[in-house]
């Protein structure tokens, strides 16, 4: 499913395979160059949610991305995000990504994943 951003707004690719549904691509190129090779959703210690992502460049060159993780109550409402963190991802190399809540009541998650930001000025 493809949703189109206005204005300076990246357009927005959503994932939505059976096998992924939780991961929203927040840059229409990167939907191409990052495979996500397997997504793992548990409990740790303390009944807090633990998400395991791991993710291949697709591309020959070494790639940085930034990721940020949606939490949710039960109900599907937000409990409170992740700031968005960079991650470096090698030219075709799979690489593990791995956070788990601050919330017990954490029940679902968005996992959201962009090209950096640049710094204006």
């Amino acid at each position: 499913m493809l949703a189109a951003g206005c204005g300076d707004e990246p357009a927005k690719v959503e994932v939505r395979s059976p096998m992924y549904p939780h991961i929203l691509i927040v840059d229409k190129p990167l939907g191409s160059q990052v495979q996500i090779v397997r997504q793992l959703s548990d409990r740790a210690e303390g009944n807090l949610m633990r998400v395991r992502t791991q993710m291949r460049n697709r591309t020959k060159d070494s790639l940085w991305i930034d990721i940020q993780v949606l939490w949710k109550d039960k109900d599907g409402f937000e409990l409170y995000k992740t700031n968005w963190a960079p991650k470096h991802l090698p030219p075709g190399l799979v690489e593990d990504h791995d956070i788990v809540s601050m919330r017990s009541d954490a029940a679902d998650y968005e996992f959201r994943i962009r090209r950096p930001v640049k710094a204006k000025g």
